[in-house]
C-alpha cells in the first residue's frame, strides 16, 4: 500500500523496483494482520481528548494512502460498490448536518466514514488475488484460535482474563466486563474474550467458517477436511461460548448452504430450488400460522419466545420512525417512540442504519452489498475449483451476515469487518473468470490460462494463437507475410 515512485536514470531503476516490491510485499500483510490482530485488544486508546480503538487508528493511518491509490487506479478500475460505500460513508456527514447535529459531523462522523469507507478500501487494496486471500483466511483463523481458550474460561467458570490485563495497561481505556452481567443460557455465560460485547464476539467467530472449511480447500499444501476443522474450532466452538443467536444463525446458516452445495453438488439448480423451496415455505407458514412469518422465523433462531418479540416490536417500531424521517433519518438519536416496557437498543443494525440516515443511508448501503453478491453469484468459476471454492466462501459469508446482522447491532471493528469483507471480493468479479488461473512458477511460469503476470498484477499471455493479424494477445499486430513463389501454395 505504498506509492511506487521510480527516479529516473537506469542506475537507479531497478534498485528502486526491487525496493517498492519488498514495500509492496510487506506492506499490505503487515497491516492486514494488524488490523485483524485488533480484535483481540479490549480498550480504546486514550489520545487527548479522544478515545479511538487501535483498528481505527490504523484505518486512520493507511486511510489516506489508499484514497489516493484508489483514485489514482492502483486498485484497477472503480467499481459500482466503490462510489456507493463512499455515497453511504458521505450520506452520514449529509445526514448529521441535515438534523442539526454539527457538533457531531467531525468526530463522530468522521470516525464512521474511517469505519466504513477507509475499512472497505483496505479490503480492496489488501486481497487481490488468492494467495492474499489465504494469508487473510489464516490469520483470522489463527486469531480465533487464540481466543478461544478465553471464551471457555469466562464462559464455564467466569473468568475474565483480556479484559482484566487491559485494565492494567495505562493510557488505555478498557472495555466494560458484560460477561457478569447477563444471566447464565444453556449453564453458561456469554464469553465476549476481547470485544465489547458476547453478541460481538459471536459474529466475529461466524465470519471465519466458511473461510476456513471451504474457502480453504485449495490451499496449498490441500489440507483435508479434518485439518480444516481443526484450523475452524475458533470459530465454531467461540460462536457456541458467545451464546449469541444472531452468531448462531451465521454459522448455521453458512453450515446449511455448505451441505447443499456438497450433497448436489452435481445439480446445477440446486440454488434455484433452494431459493424458491424458501419462497414457497414462507408463502405456506404466511398461510397456515397465526403470527407473521418474520416472528416465526425469529423464534426458530432465537433463545427465548420474549426475544423473537422484542425483535419483530423493534422492526414494527423502528421501521414506522424510518417513514417518519425517510430522507435524513434521525442523526445520532438518544431515544425513539416504542412500547413503554421496550428497551432502547435496536437489535437490528439494517433497521439501526435506516434510522439514523434514512432510506437513502441503507439505499446506498445495500445496494452495494446486493451488487457484491449479485456479482459473485453470477459470475463462473465451473472450470476453475480452486477460485470457485474461494467465491462460494464470500458468498456464504455474506448471506449469513445480511442475516445475522438483522438480528444484532454491530459497532466497533465487527463493523468494520463486514466493510472490508466488501472491499474484499470485488477482485473476485472485477476481472474475468479465466484471469484467476495458476499463480506465476506453475507450469514452467504459465497460469492455468496460459498467463503470466507482471509485477504489477497484470496477466500476459504465453499463448501465441496465430491469425491474421499475429498472435492473439499481442500488442503489436504483425504484418501479413507476403507471398512468394516458394512459399505460394501449388494450385491443382
Amino acid at each position: 500500500m505504498t506509492s511506487q515512485v521510480n527516479p529516473p536514470g537506469p542506475s537507479f531503476s531497478g534498485r528502486s523496483g526491487a525496493l517498492d516490491t519488498a514495500r509492496e510485499t510487506l506492506s499490505k500483510p503487515v497491516v492486514l494482520a494488524l488490523f485483524i490482530v485488533c480484535a483481540t485488544q479490549p480498550y480504546g486508546l486514550a489520545l487527548g481528548p479522544l478515545l479511538i480503538g487501535p483498528y481505527r487508528l490504523i484505518l486512520a493511518l493507511v486511510g489516506p494512502v489508499l484514497l489516493i491509490q484508489w483514485l489514482s487506479g492502483r486498485y484497477g478500475r472503480m467499481q459500482i460498490p466503490d462510489f456507493l460505500i463512499l455515497g453511504y460513508a458521505t450520506w452520514i456527514l449529509v445526514a448529521l448536518a441535515a438534523n442539526g447535529q454539527f457538533n457531531r459531523v467531525v468526530e463522530w462522523g468522521g470516525s464512521q466514514f474511517i469505519d466504513t469507507f477507509f475499512a472497505y478500501l483496505l479490503g480492496r487494496a489488501s486481497i487481490r488475488t488468492k494467495q492474499d486471500f489465504y494469508f487473510f483466511a489464516r490469520v483470522l483463523l489463527w486469531v480465533l484460535l487464540f481466543l478461544m481458550p478465553f471464551a471457555v474460561l469466562e464462559s464455564a467458570a467466569g473468568i475474565v482474563i483480556l479484559i482484566r490485563l487491559a485494565e492494567a495497561i495505562p493510557l488505555v481505556e478498557a472495555f466494560g466486563i458484560v460477561t457478569l452481567e447477563y444471566p447464565p443460557r444453556l449453564g453458561l455465560l456469554r464469553a465476549q474474550t476481547g470485544s465489547v460485547h458476547p453478541i460481538l464476539y459471536g459474529v466475529l467467530c461466524s465470519m471465519g467458517f466458511s473461510f476456513g472449511l471451504l474457502g480453504l480447500a485449495h490451499a496449498p499444501g490441500k489440507p483435508g477436511f479434518g485439518k480444516r476443522l481443526i484450523m475452524t474450532s475458533g470459530s465454531y466452538v467461540g460462536t457456541f461460548f458467545s451464546l449469541s443467536s444472531g452468531a448462531f444463525a451465521a454459522v448455521g446458516v453458512q453450515g446449511i448452504l455448505m451441505l447443499w452445495n456438497w450433497a448436489l453438488s452435481k445439480w446445477k439448480a440446486r440454488w434455484k430450488v433452494l431459493g424458491w423451496g424458501f419462497v414457497v415455505a414462507y408463502i405456506i407458514v404466511d398461510f397456515v400460522a397465526a403470527r407473521p412469518p418474520a416472528l416465526v422465523f425469529g423464534r426458530l433462531i432465537s433463545f427465548s419466545g420474549s426475544t423473537a418479540w422484542n425483535r419483530y416490536m423493534i422492526w414494527q417500531f423502528g421501521s414506522a420512525e424510518v417513514m417518519r424521517n425517510p430522507i435524513f433519518g434521525m442523526g445520532i438519536f438518544s431515544d425513539w417512540a416504542r412500547a413503554p416496557w421496550m428497551p432502547a437498543s435496536i437489535d437490528n443494525q439494517w433497521l439501526q442504519q435506516a434510522m439514523r440516515f434514512g432510506l437513502v443511508g441503507i439505499g446506498l448501503l445495500m445496494g452495494a452489498y446486493i451488487y457484491i453478491l449479485y456479482r459473485l453469484i453470477r459470475i463462473d468459476f465451473s472450470n476453475n475449483p480452486e477460485m470457485d471454492a474461494i467465491r462460494k466462501a464470500f458468498v456464504f459469508t455474506l448471506i449469513a451476515l445480511l442475516i445475522s446482522y438483522g438480528t444484532v447491532a454491530a459497532w466497533h471493528i465487527q463493523w468494520s469487518l463486514l466493510l472490508f469483507l466488501l472491499g474484499a471480493t470485488v477482485w473476485i468479479f472485477s476481472s474475468p473468470p479465466e484471469a484467476h488461473g495458476a499463480e506465476p512458477g506453475e507450469q514452467d511460469g504459465a497460469g492455468q490460462d496460459g498467463a503470466r503476470q507482471d509485477g504489477d498484477g497484470r496477466r500476459r499471455s504465453t499463448q501465441h494463437t496465430r491469425g491474421d493479424d499475429g498472435p492473439k494477445y499481442s500488442r503489436f499486430p504483425t504484418k501479413k507475410r507476403e507471398e512468394t513463389p516458394k512459399s505460394r501454395p501449388k494450385r491443382r
